[in-house]
């Protein structure tokens, strides 16, 4: 019953997210995607190979919200598992570019998460 309540919220939320805007270039989306190949390894190193696609996407089209929402969630990735001698610089890094994402793209759930890990 609640999924039949909210089905049609979802279905035309979904379809406004592939209608907005793509990256003015097709390079950001490849650099982006190739980010996302080492974003998914969850390694620190991985997580540095990850950021270095995810900035050069942002070089691109700065525009582009997905990679600084993932810039976020790679500097938050794994603070709530230890605490790095840098946990104060990371977790600034990560609400800086949860907010470029947020502000870029307000309707973008991604940026959001992102935002949220952040915060936590």
């Amino acid at each position: 019953m609640v999924a039949g309540a909210i089905e049609p919220a979802i279905t035309k939320a979904e379809f406004e997210r592939v209608r907005r805007t793509p990256p003015s270039s097709l390079d950001a989306w490849a650099m982006y995607q190739h980010g996302m190949q080492y974003f998914h390894l969850w390694t620190n190193e991985e997580n540095e190979e990850a950021r270095r696609f995810f900035r050069a996407a942002i070089a691109l089209d700065p525009s582009f919200s997905a990679p600084h929402a993932s810039i976020a969630r790679t500097y938050s990735r794994g603070i709530d598992q230890e605490l790095p001698e840098d946990l104060e610089e990371r977790r600034k890094l990560a609400l800086d570019a949860a907010r470029t994402a947020a502000a870029l793209d307000r309707d973008d759930a991604y940026a959001h998460v992102g935002l949220g890990f952040a915060q936590f």
